[in-house]
């Protein structure tokens, strides 16, 4: 998985290079250099009230400059994070799909539809209708991306369009209460702790609540296609659930013990609002080759209470299920 990561890492690292070799040209040009003594005096001193042309030409991009720096500098941390959640969610389905919950037995996951890529099958878990061991799955993996959520207010609880899950609303209390009792916020009557109070709370759910609305999660898991009398599969791991078996029925909701189980996560990451803005602007290169950057920025305005520029980031993880059901089918018969 850490070489998933830095590899993910390595075009931010290019860029946050290549913006510090920019940089630095910038400060050459502009022949600034450090003068404390001047700088001691700045509050009195009146020279230099025309500013040179080279300051004036140069600074606009030196903010610039600095803004992309801080912005690949996020997104790395946003990859190392969306990289963590896809590790969290694949541990909690190897976790949670060998345990009994609720109406689904033991190796079991159940979804309104699957799908099947290659040699696995894929169950999808909704935004808002999860259930079951899926949304077990889902807030696992929810809760490790909103720490790279905006805490501005982007989903609005009036909005029709976007309905926020009912267990983020849940989790915010349970989380503000916590937070309360640790700081003994409830043990003090003023203002000041009550409204911090409340403020912490507030910043948690649009964290969760973005999160929650702009994360998609797919669980996906190996399976065998084909019997044979002498072995089950010839390209895959044993399974006690193969295709075209004579006696055993196929459950296409079942997944073999330690069978390995993929998590796939893309979250929409919030860009910062200058700089997603300037990257969201088709550029036209000089030589007229096709911009390839910036129709990866996706710009969404009409879901949240402001326009957001955002970029996909994509994640895997795989770990293997674990349990106690056999690798083989067992079967006994009365004598």
């Amino acid at each position: 998985m850490s070489r998933e990561i830095l590899l993910a890492c390595l075009p931010c690292l290019y860029a946050l290079l290549g913006a510090s070799a920019v940089l630095l040209v910038i400060v050459r040009h502009s022949r600034a250099s450090w003068d404390w003594a001047r700088l001691r005096q700045v509050h009195t001193c009146e020279r230099g009230s025309v500013q040179s042309l080279s300051l004036v030409v140069t600074l606009p991009i030196f903010i610039l400059m600095i803004l992309f720096i801080i912005q690949v500098s996020q997104l790395m941390v946003g990859i190392i994070v969306v990289h963590y959640a896809a590790f969290a969610g694949a541990r909690a389905a190897s976790v949670w799909i060998p345990a009994y919950y609720e109406s689904e037995a033991e190796n079991q996951l159940f979804a309104r539809q699957y799908g099947t890529r290659g040699d696995s099958i894929y169950a999808d878990a909704p935004m808002q209708n999860a259930e079951g061991k899926l949304l077990k799955i889902q807030q696992a993996v929810v809760m490790a991306c909103a720490p790279i959520a905006p805490s501005r207010e982007l989903v609005s609880r009036s909005n029709p369009t976007i309905s926020v899950p009912t267990w983020v609303v849940e989790s915010n209390a349970t989380t503000a209460r916590l937070y309360a009792q640790i700081t003994r916020e409830n043990s003090n009557a003023n203002n000041s702790t009550n409204s911090g109070s409340s403020r912490f709370a507030k910043r948690l759910y649009n964290k969760l609540a973005y999160a929650s609305v702009s994360t998609q999660v797919r669980v996906e898991w190996q399976y065998a296609r084909h019997y044979t009398s002498d072995r089950y599969n010839d390209a895959l791991q044993v399974t006690y659930n193969p295709l075209d078996h004579p006696d055993i029925p196929w459950i296409p909701g079942e997944v073999g013990w330690e069978d390995p189980i993929t998590v796939r996560v893309v979250h929409n990451y919030a860009l910062l609002s200058g700089v997603g803005k300037f990257i969201a602007a088709r550029l036209v290169p000089a030589d007229g080759s096709q911009d390839n950057l910036s129709p990866k920025i996706k710009t969404t305005s009409g879901s949240f209470k402001e326009r957001v520029y955002s970029i996909e980031i994509p994640a895997s993880a795989t770990v293997y299920n674990e349990g106690f059901k056999s690798i083989l089918p067992y079967q006994q018969r009365r004598p």
